[in-house]
């Protein structure tokens, strides 16, 4: 009677398990979907400021004709030439700095995806694991533990690198890392994993 108690205990913890990695694969599931939305919204910000781009472009181009109508005022066109040439240099590195963090989430995205795909194997096949041996103890604490162990795996993935408490919330331009929660990043001006300069960071969301 204890052994069957025993296992009627187990198997619930076991059932569990299995609804805690389903919980977290409907999470990347979601987390996949606001990245997607990410990708899109960066998207539209680099077309606005290749219009910008454009506009500062045409600026130059009718300065150089007024220019050359009047000569007296060359000075102060130049001036103002070189201005919206700096402007248009750090337009361009917005422009650069956004599509590196689009590769990056878009990468991180995919990542997810094969997380996502990873965790739904893992469910079929302890799943299939239990239907055989339901009437095996030892079987089952396999099973058990191969289930926390994955549950940790999946957590641990997504924790701040640096205070390991936190999800990962930001992505470092220009090399990529999604390695920090948003607390951390604030003092970061370096990235802990590769120590190159970070230039922007990008905050993305998580449901």
């Amino acid at each position: 009677m204890e052994s069957v108690a025993v296992q009627k205990k187990e198997i619930a913890e076991f059932q569990d398990i299995i609804k805690k990695l389903e919980d977290e694969s409907k999470s990347l599931h979601e987390c996949v979907k606001i990245q997607r939305e990410t990708i899109k919204r960066m998207g539209n910000e680099i077309k606005i400021l290749h219009y910008k781009f454009d506009t500062v472009d045409k600026d130059l181009e009718d300065l150089h004709i007024d220019s050359d109508e009047k000569r007296e005022s060359t000075a102060i066109h130049e001036e103002i030439i070189d201005t919206l040439l700096e402007e248009a240099d750090r337009k361009e590195d917005s422009i650069v700095c956004l599509k590196e963090a689009i590769i990056s989430i878009a990468e991180e995205c995919s990542s997810l995806e094969e997380s996502e795909k990873s965790l739904q194997e893992t469910i079929k096949i302890i799943l299939v694991d239990f239907e055989r041996s339901q009437s095996s103890e030892e079987v089952l604490k396999e099973a058990l533990k191969r289930c926390m162990e994955e549950e940790e795996r999946r957590r641990e993935s997504l924790m701040c690198i640096v205070c390991m408490n936190i999800e990962v919330r930001v992505v470092f331009a220009p090399c990529g890392h999604l390695i920090t929660c948003s607390d951390c990043s604030i003092r970061m001006n370096q990235c802990p994993l590769c120590r190159q300069s970070i230039s922007r960071k990008v905050n993305i969301f998580r449901q």
